[in-house]
């Protein structure tokens, strides 16, 4: 089960990035909202198939404009774990679900 919310991280060219994701599924369909201290973030609807999820789209972030990205994402007991590959490089976002 995804469902949950998760304290995560994002390593960035800057810094560690650390914020919340909120994943919700409802049959294959993911509503997920991701924040990100000073960057910004997304809500976005996307695709899950057991504990793995997808989302595709375009966000302007803080830092960075108009970024479009592709999120692949697992779901392991509480641990989240998840590959953003964006136009501006491909990024790691780790986190743990909150109790």
């Amino acid at each position: 089960m995804i469902d949950g919310t998760y304290a995560i991280q994002m390593r960035l060219p800057d810094a560690v990035h650390g914020g919340y994701a909120v994943l919700s599924a409802s049959g294959d369909v993911v509503t997920a909202t991701f924040t990100l201290d000073q960057v910004g973030g997304l809500r976005q609807k996307g695709r899950c198939a057991g504990n793995e999820f997808s989302l595709a789209g375009q966000v302007n972030l803080y830092l960075f404009g108009q970024v479009k990205y592709h999120i692949d994402g697992l779901v392991a007991g509480d641990a989240l774990k998840a590959t953003c590959a964006t136009d501006k490089g491909t990024f790691d976002i780790i986190g743990s679900r909150c109790a």
